[in-house]
């Protein structure tokens, strides 16, 4: 199949996804290969999955995509326009991802771990290294902000104290770049686990 329709396809919800997922595959050496394609937004990816799925020559297809405040509903929404694309997911989605056969396999990962809400930036932040120097400070300056001047949500506070720590780095606010130049480690569980769900998919 041609790059615009290949038999190997990643969905991710932007490009912050697709920038991590591409740098965590080069950090690592990996021999995976799949195209990766953003989609713009979680609207999107829903509206996405039927078109991809029924995609002629289709072999495999993963979806990456938020859980934001609504883990249990995402997986739902997403659970049920496979249904409708007539495939069969499971019930249930658990720590190392959804991955099924129905005709071609498909995979399905809610980050940050498929257990939690949250987002791309929580899943980053098991990267961080415990010993690293710039993190304690990034948080620290983020809790000092009264919460009457915060321009965020409170849900979004861990997201806020990434950003303040990545605009540390040698290319400021990129969670990919910091992947590359090192900044990030590989070696933490969640990482593994989501490895460990490209490779079902995509080995």
């Amino acid at each position: 199949m041609d790059d615009e329709n290949p038999s190997r396809l990643l969905v991710v919800e932007g490009y912050d996804d697709k920038h991590v997922v591409s740098h965590l595959l080069k950090k690592s050496n990996s021999l995976l290969n799949f195209n990766i394609r953003s989609v713009d937004g979680y609207d999107n990816l829903l509206q996405a999955i039927s078109p991809m799925v029924k995609a002629s020559g289709r072999e495999r297809l993963g979806f990456v995509l938020d859980a934001d405040d609504d883990l249990d509903g995402h997986w739902i929404s997403v659970r049920e326009k496979l249904r409708q694309a007539e495939l069969i997911p499971p019930d249930q989605l658990d720590g190392n991802g959804c991955i099924f056969s129905s005709g071609m396999t498909v995979g399905v990962w809610i980050m940050p771990d498929n257990l939690s809400t949250g987002e791309l930036e929580n899943f980053i932040i098991e990267m961080v290294p415990d010993l690293d120097p710039t993190w304690p400070l990034a948080k620290q300056f983020i809790d000092a902000i009264p919460e009457n001047d915060r321009k965020f949500r409170n849900d979004k506070v861990d997201k806020a104290k990434l950003h303040a720590w990545l605009s540390s780095r040698k290319a400021p606010g990129k969670m990919g770049a910091a992947i590359g130049a090192g900044d990030l480690e590989l070696s933490n569980q969640l990482t593994k686990r989501f490895f460990g769900w490209l490779e079902k998919l995509f080995a």
